[in-house]
């Protein structure tokens, strides 16, 4: 039997990396407004380049230190918030600059971004995430997390094992059973609410939960959480998304990291979500395309077509679909999602993906006739390109832009920080104290931080009502279960903190 081994969280452990995150962050952004209108392409060609490196580095450079210092810093939102920022806005800025042509036609089907247009984007991004950051980091200082989990302690994983089966049994079923066959059509005319559709999410949770539980148990084990990721995978394919698929396989490396941090594992953990995410790109927008020219949505055909269809796929890739690596990479950038939206508030069409946020706090269940919130990347797509049988975003901090401006992205990015803040401690607790019944909840949180490419409204303010409702639920509940709220932890040993 292990135990949870945490100590006294002192405010400058972890405030001198974040002040370190802010410097470089105030000086990128500072670089950006000192590029004049009138510069010349080679010039602005440079700073795009160099400038999206960058960030990429620090964003990086944020979340190892963090890791290193806060073991189970890497289930909470804010960590993912570094790392999706610097993957979709660091990296995705530069794809621009290393694909070939034909991918980089492709991608300007939806807007031909100009240097200058990227430029101001560039400088939204790093505004956006120096806000968040500092707003993060002055929470700390003022209301300092009193505890934290020190870098290579060890899980308390008692009861870990009724939590896991249960939310795989819940997860399992009710999406296989119930949210598959509703999205592929099967129920025409119900509308589930958003609240019931967040049992998909379940899968890759207990696919994470038991990956710890094998990890400290036989090794064996993994043979059931490694035959669940491969049904997921085999899922997500069929429904013709890869959202499931990354996810299951970002879970189970999350756990194995968890177990044991190490850049090695870190590595080869990031190097198999790329590889899954670029293997099934492809082939899910092959599935998607082969549903419109078939039925004119991607939400029609039968299990028994979208198998033939992956079959065909495999036996024969169309070279129309597939424009090799570069083609499933150029699916990490929202440069051209972003540039329109940026030209659109700048020619005095600002946007109204927030006008749904007040809508999305209500539940479906106490209104019937709800507006379908997710809804706003199909508007946007149809905005854009004509096309309304597709879904795209700018992201959240070209959305901030697009929808009030500099104030916009000050205000809303506010905002961000105070959530991810709020998130990032609720997971902490959760793992500290051994509370595993609360984990899914805490697991949902950490999405909150990867959806940086999604809405405002959708990603960031829907799973929070969402989260307090679970989480109150939970809690009220331990009143009539009073085993729900004891913790196995709560007898842990306390560490000394060492410089």
């Amino acid at each position: 039997m292990v135990s949870v081994a945490v100590r006294k969280f002192e405010p400058r452990n972890g405030a001198k990396y974040a002040l370190l995150e802010i410097i470089a962050l105030a000086v990128l952004a500072t670089g950006y407004s000192l590029v004049p209108d009138s510069a010349s392409l080679d010039l602005t060609n440079n700073v795009n380049f160099y400038g999206a490196g960058a960030f990429l580095l620090i964003m990086m450079s944020g979340a190892l230190m963090g890791a290193r210092t806060l073991r189970g810093v890497i289930v909470t939102a804010s960590f993912w918030f570094r790392i999706s920022s610097g993957v979709y806005f660091g990296f995705g800025n530069l794809i621009s600059f290393l694909a070939n042509d034909e991918t980089l036609v492709r991608a300007s089907a939806f807007y031909d971004v100009q240097p200058g247009e990227l430029l101001k984007f560039n400088f939204i991004v790093s505004v956006s995430a120096l806000v968040v950051i500092s707003t993060m980091t002055l929470l700390q200082q003022v209301a300092p997390t009193t505890t934290q989990m020190r870098s290579g302690a060890k899980l308390d994983t008692r009861g870990i094992a009724p939590v896991a089966f249960c939310v795989a049994a819940i997860g399992f079923a009710g999406n296989y059973g119930l949210i598959v066959p509703y999205l592929l059509g099967a129920y025409p005319g119900l509308q589930l609410p958003g609240f019931v559709l967040t049992i998909g999410l379940l899968p890759p949770i207990a696919i994470f939960l038991l990956t710890i539980w094998a990890l400290h148990g036989k090794p064996l084990l993994l043979l059931l959480p490694v035959g669940l990721l491969l049904a997921e995978c085999f899922s997500s394919l069929i429904m013709a998304t890869k959202s499931p698929a990354v996810m299951a396989v970002l879970m189970f490396g999350l756990a194995i990291l968890l177990d044991r941090t190490t850049v090695s594992r870190a590595f080869l953990i990031a190097v198999l979500c790329t590889v899954v995410f670029g293997i099934t790109g492809p082939m899910v927008d092959h599935t998607r395309a082969a549903m419109r020219d078939k039925y004119g949505s991607n939400d029609t055909g039968t299990v028994n077509e979208r198998i033939a269809i992956i079959q065909d796929y495999l036996v024969a890739p169309p070279t129309t679909d597939l424009i090799g690596v570069e083609g499933a990479l150029t699916r990490l950038s929202y440069a051209n999602q972003a540039g329109f939206a940026i030209a659109e508030f700048d020619q005095g069409r600002p946007g109204d993906s927030y006008t749904l946020w007040l809508v999305s706090l209500v539940p479906r269940l106490l209104w019937s006739d709800k507006p379908i919130t997710t809804d706003v990347g199909v508007e946007f797509n149809k905005r854009a390109t004509g096309n309304s049988t597709s879904s795209s975003s700018p992201g959240l901090f070209a959305e901030a832009y697009w929808g009030f401006g500099w104030w916009g992205v000050c205000l809303i990015m506010i905002s961000l920080g105070i959530v991810l803040d709020c998130l990032g401690r609720y997971g902490m607790w959760v793992l500290t104290s051994g509370h595993w019944w609360f984990f899914p909840i805490a697991l949902l949180s950490m999405r909150v931080g990867i959806r940086t490419d999604g809405y405002f409204t959708i990603d960031v303010i829907g799973p929070v009502a969402t989260i307090i409702v679970l989480h109150s639920i939970m809690y009220f509940g331990s009143f009539l279960f009073p085993w729900l709220r004891k913790s196995p932890a709560a007898r842990r040993e306390r560490i000394d903190y060492l410089e």
